[in-house]
């Protein structure tokens, strides 16, 4: 028996995935790029997929594709962290220089 997935089925499962993913912390545009990216995947291997675990499927492959988009994000804020701390290595250097005492509360 060939696997069937009617669009109103498809619509319905990326409006619930897509609430998922905001529930999970995700903004609207990521969100909307991870849903249409776990579709794609999803019509690529239909065939090889029961029709009773899409929803699940494409759940999991979606919710791997936002960790994988957190872990990127995470990287990329630890280069913004290290230019602002030698940023602040500079200034301390400049205040120092200057003779100020350098006050912490």
């Amino acid at each position: 028996m060939k696997n069937r997935l009617s669009n109103d089925q498809l619509k319905i499962v990326m409006n619930q995935l897509y609430s998922y993913l905001i529930k999970q912390g995700a903004n609207q545009e990521t969100a909307k790029d991870i849903v249409q990216e776990a579709v794609c995947k999803l019509l690529l291997h239909l065939e090889s997929i029961d029709t009773d675990k899409y929803k699940s499927w494409l759940f999991k492959v979606a919710i791997n594709l936002y960790y994988d988009h957190c872990r990127k994000k995470k990287k990329s804020q630890y280069v913004v962290v290290e230019d602002y701390l030698i940023t602040n290595e500079r200034l301390i250097e400049e205040i120092m220089n200057e003779g100020n005492p350098l006050y912490i509360n």
